[in-house]
Order: structure tokens, then C-alpha cells, then sequence
């Protein structure tokens, strides 16, 4: 049936532009309000075609449909959506996010890095590599220190990393973090026989302002 009108028993109403050559396109007026646009492929031996309901519009909430049935909010789509411009006046949730964030503004979220590298055995801070505000001390035993992070840089307790090596001949060192907190994190370092080993070590620091 090509550019038919028709009520079937439920008291819903159709309009079917059919094309079995192609494809065919439907309209639907259903007896609880719901309003149906399909589409189904066939071929020219058909007599009958499989659709697809491609956006559905409810007819007691208005919620849009587009891949799905069962809106749940005023647009609700199964799919991927492509805009050239998005003006968002509520709150948006997501579970992830594709890209580098650099084009996102006024975020309530805050981070701050905070970096230095320890010089020597005393716990001596590397003017040149840190970040304004910290400042570090030896604590008791052999390459045992502790790193201040500036007031009031975090407030919850950061991601620290830590990569030590001997300067004298560029040997890598194990890093072992004893403590973090909001202010400040300790930290061993030792050899590759697990020994303590003063060396020179580089620190970053990541986390909510």
C-alpha cells in the first residue's frame, strides 16, 4: 500500500508513504497519544517490512524520543549527538567526556599542580624547578623527607608522584611515599637492594583547589 491513511483495530491511526523498492516511511497517531515516526528498508519481492521507530514523541508527558521508546526526560536520545553549539542553562551530568577539556569554562572544579625537585641529602629545595610556597626538611634516618605543600594549595588530599635518581650517574631510584595529606607528603628514598640511598628526586602533585 503506497500513500495510504488507515485505522487499525487499536484505534491508531497511520499514514504510510510505501516504497518497496526503497523504502518505506510511517506516521503514527496511537489511541494514547503517542506519536511515532518509522522507517523500514525492503525490497521489491516485500510484502512485508520490519520498522524501526526512529523518534517518538509521548503523547502524556511530551517527552522526545530519538532511538528509544521510552523517553524519560523532555529529549532523550540513544545515540551520539552532534552540535555546533550547545546553551545548557541547568546542570549537566555526564559519565565521561571525549576530548582535552581545553575548550570547557566556568567549571567548579579547580586543580592545581604543585611541583619541586629535592637537591641534596638536607632536604634542599630546588629554586629554579618548584613551585612557589613549598619547602621540604630531612625527617629522621637516611633519605627520609618531608615536602610542604603553599597554604591552603589543596582541599582534599592530592595525587603525588615521585621519581628519584642518583645525579652522579643518572641511575634511577625507588621512590616510596610514607604519608600524604592536604599539607604535605613524606617520602623514602632507597636503592635497587632496598637500601636507603640520599639522591635527588623530582615530585608532582595533583588535586582539587
Amino acid at each position: 500500500m503506497r500513500n495510504a491513511i488507515f485505522q487499525t483495530s487499536d484505534d491508531t491511526y497511520q499514514y504510510i508513504d510505501n516504497d518497496f523498492d526503497d523504502e518505506a516511511t510511517k506516521i503514527e497517531f496511537e489511541s494514547d497519544g503517542d506519536l511515532k515516526f518509522s522507517s523500514a528498508q525492503a525490497d521489491g519481492a516485500a510484502t512485508t517490512v520490519s520498522w524501526t521507530d526512529n523518534v517518538v514523541i509521548k503523547g502524556g508527558s511530551g517527552n522526545v524520543g530519538i532511538g528509544t521508546n521510552s523517553p524519560s526526560t523532555k529529549l532523550d536520545v540513544n545515540g551520539t549527538v552532534t552540535a555546533n553549539n550547545l546553551d545548557v542553562n541547568g546542570t549537566v551530568t555526564a559519565t565521561a567526556f571525549v576530548g582535552d577539556g581545553s575548550g570547557l569554562t566556568n567549571l567548579s572544579l579547580s586543580l592545581v599542580i604543585v611541583r619541586g625537585q629535592i637537591t641534596g641529602s638536607n632536604g634542599n629545595i630546588n629554586a629554579s624547578k618548584n613551585t612557589t610556597g613549598v619547602s621540604s626538611s630531612k625527617l629522621s634516618g637516611d633519605a627520609h623527607y618531608l615536602v610542604s605543600f603553599p597554604a591552603g594549595a589543596f582541599s582534599g588530599e592530592p595525587i603525588v608522584t615521585v621519581t628519584a635518581f642518583d645525579p652522579t650517574n643518572g641511575r634511577l631510584r625507588v621512590a616510596i611515599l610514607e604519608s600524604v595529606s592536604t599539607d604535605d607528603f613524606s617520602v623514602f628514598i632507597r636503592d635497587q637492594q632496598g637500601l636507603r640511598f640520599p639522591a635527588r628526586f623530582n615530585f608532582i602533585a595533583i588535586g582539587e583547589r
